[in-house]
């Protein structure tokens, strides 16, 4: 065992501004923070040594559930007496804690905690023990990923590559994205990233009780694929036509909703009036957050918008759905694209993000993607008008949408707007121009 945690010394102090400035910490300068449950994983840590064969040599490596106000996160952690590279938190007596996604010590426990608990290689149990010893193998040399997220994922490039997302955030219940893609994966649908493991732990605080947490799921890696918001940013700031890769993603999107209905099954029809209040009440919530959307007329515009969908005699059948659907939750490879994330909007209830839902919600986040990516390259509105186009035309097979459809997307894109605003709002200040300006446009 290598340097142990100093028992005198509080944990939450010494992370505590660290914990502040990362970009998935949900709370701000003066909300409760509380360390509520450590899972200590330290019996799980040790190295291989030249046969393959797990030494003797342990390292503290834990995880802390921590509540932030009324939500939970989980903290990785690794201490040990040789620096590393990457990961450090701060030195404590002459030792170094380390956020655990950048720690191998960490990384081997995790893979042995989801071994021992029966969660690896759900597709195919059987090859349980194979990916273990190669994922336990490869832990000394995996990669953290830096691009802009609300958990952390960590690359093993190996035998059976996968990318581990760490969930920053954890909710009591079944994770949509653990759900979703052990279907999709079992199912065969060639457009997902089927999962390789997953770790769920019994916490016993009672808001987190009912039910195993989901901690972490690892799916496949795609291989020399780009990330789809970086593609067409690219594109845009080049000034090409996004149109046969924007064609393609509605190709691939209308066979996501086609596959989910299948696997799945597809549910009732919302009811046009409970869909209209739901819409009113996640718009109200919004202006109630972003100053913003207060200040002119734009509310009552929006509001009477979304009363239209009221009056509608019937919506379409409900399936489950992606639930945050945008470019950067997609990967372009060599065999075409592929979806990621299934997690949904992760500011909601679980119980919320597992609801079948209307498909054209998914159409009308990836719209207001080609938005973002837009503006992030500084294009004119005939790129992201090309963008869109292109992609409605390959979900509806060149049929476009009808009235109905068009309302829905309309009065779905002022929903995903509101909450964009609210998102920017709270972490991207400099970001918030781009929902407000559609919010406007839309309102029109």
């Amino acid at each position: 065992m290598s340097a142990s945690w100093p028992p005198d010394v509080d944990m939450l102090d010494v992370i505590g501004d660290w914990l502040y400035s990362q970009r998935w910490f949900p709370g701000s300068v003066g909300d409760s923070v509380r360390l509520v449950a450590n899972i200590d994983l330290s019996s799980l840590s040790a190295p291989l040594d030249d046969n393959g064969d797990s030494t003797d040599v342990l390292e503290p490596v834990w995880i802390s559930i921590i509540e932030v106000g009324e939500t939970f996160i989980q903290v990785p952690l690794a201490f040990t007496d040789v620096k590393p590279d990457f990961g450090v938190i701060a030195q404590v007596r002459g030792a170094w804690l380390v956020d655990g996604c950048y720690s191998p010590a960490f990384l081997r426990a995790w893979v042995r905690r989801a071994h021992d608990s029966g969660s690896l290689y759900p597709v195919d149990p059987q090859r349980a023990d194979e990916v273990r010893d190669d994922l336990v193998r490869h832990a000394e040399h995996t990669r953290v990923l830096t691009g802009e997220q609300s958990n952390t994922s960590v690359v093993f490039d190996s035998q059976f590559a996968c990318v581990l997302k760490i969930l920053r955030v954890v909710h009591c219940g079944i994770h949509p994205e653990l759900e979703i893609t052990t279907a999709l994966g079992k199912a065969g649908w060639p457009h997902v990233a089927a999962p390789v493991a997953y770790l769920e732990e019994k916490i016993s605080v009672p808001e987190l009780s009912k039910t195993p947490v989901v901690l972490g799921i690892a799916g496949t890696l795609v291989r020399e694929a780009r990330d789809g918001f970086e593609l067409f940013v690219e594109i845009a700031s080049r000034a090409e036509d996004p149109s046969p890769l924007a064609r393609e993603l509605g190709q691939v999107t209308a066979g996501l909703h086609q596959q989910l209905a299948e696997t799945l099954g597809v549910h009732e029809r919302l009811n046009p009036a409970e869909l209209r209040d739901r819409l009113q009440v996640n718009l109200a919530a919004s202006a109630a957050e972003v100053p913003q959307l207060r200040q002119t007329h734009l509310i009552e515009r929006l509001e009477t918008t979304i009363a239209g969908i009221g009056d509608l005699d019937e919506l379409p059948a409900t399936i489950r759905i992606h639930g945050d659907y945008h470019l950067g939750q997609t990967l372009y490879g060599r065999d075409g694209w592929c979806v990621l994330d299934f997690e949904g909007e992760p500011l909601r209830p679980l119980a919320e993000r597992r609801a079948p839902d209307l498909a054209l919600r998914d159409v009308a986040g990836m719209l207001r993607s080609f938005d973002y990516a837009g503006a992030k390259a500084q294009v004119d509105a005939w790129w992201v008008d090309h963008a869109r186009n292109a992609f409605i035309a390959g979900y509806t097979a060149d049929g476009g949408f009808g009235e109905v459809e068009q309302k829905l997307i309309q009065a779905l894109e002022i929903e995903k707007a509101a909450y964009e605003a609210v998102y920017e709002y709270r972490l991207r200040p400099d970001w918030i121009s781009i929902p407000l300006s559609a919010l406007e446009r839309l309102a029109e």
